[in-house]
């Protein structure tokens, strides 16, 4: 869980025993980082391979988290970095509005950031372990927060963005976005220059 880790990676001694762990949280409106209390490592159930986190609110310790090992389903997480257990809440993504292709359909999320009001979520945009097209993959989109009934809601807002690489090898021809990739190897949004140049139509 990567805010957790950065957390972690960062803390030092505090008062009465007390952890603090410095990390790049801030608010909306560009201001100062925030030290957040962590009083020792927490154990979080209930994702597997967990990949692309934000913070809730700033200062807080509360966060979403994606996993790139979802497959039918795509689920988001809220944990509390201060409390062992299971999620607080899940939140279910809307395939509808995503539109994977139904026999591959893992959008294999690896990222996220806020962006004004909206939290941004990206793909890996790579191929299978063994080189094939995955175009689920192939996913930037945002998410709105919204409060219902006491409880909050996650939704998918707007139409995802399915040609990122497609449109950076036409903007910048020279970075030969879509070199033949060994079968082994395949691509993951970290090796972002051995990803395809075929989009899902969407």
């Amino acid at each position: 869980m990567a805010v957790l880790i950065e957390a972690m990676a960062g803390v030092r001694a505090g008062g009465s025993g007390a952890r603090v762990a410095r990390y790049p949280v801030r608010d909306r409106n560009g201001g100062s980082m925030r030290n957040i209390r962590i009083d020792a490592p927490r154990a979080h159930r209930g994702v597997n391979d967990a990949s692309g986190a934000v913070s809730l609110e700033p200062g807080g310790t509360r966060f979403l988290v994606a996993s790139d090992e979802d497959q039918d389903v795509t689920c988001i997480r809220l944990y509390d970095a201060a409390v062992d257990g299971d999620a607080i809440q899940a939140f279910w993504l809307d395939h509808e509005k995503l539109k994977p292709d139904p026999e591959e359909p893992e959008l294999d999320l690896e990222a996220a950031a806020w962006l004004g009001k909206r939290i941004v979520w990206i793909g890996s945009h790579g191929r299978s372990k063994k080189a094939k097209l995955r175009p689920s993959r192939h996913r930037l989109f945002a998410t709105r927060l919204s409060r219902k009934n006491g409880k909050l809601a996650l939704t998918v807002t707007g139409a995802p963005y399915c040609s990122l690489v497609a449109d950076l090898g036409k903007r910048w021809p020279s970075l030969e976005l879509d070199p033949k990739v060994p079968p082994k190897e395949g691509a993951s949004a970290s090796r972002a220059f051995q990803t395809p140049r075929r989009q899902a139509n969407c």
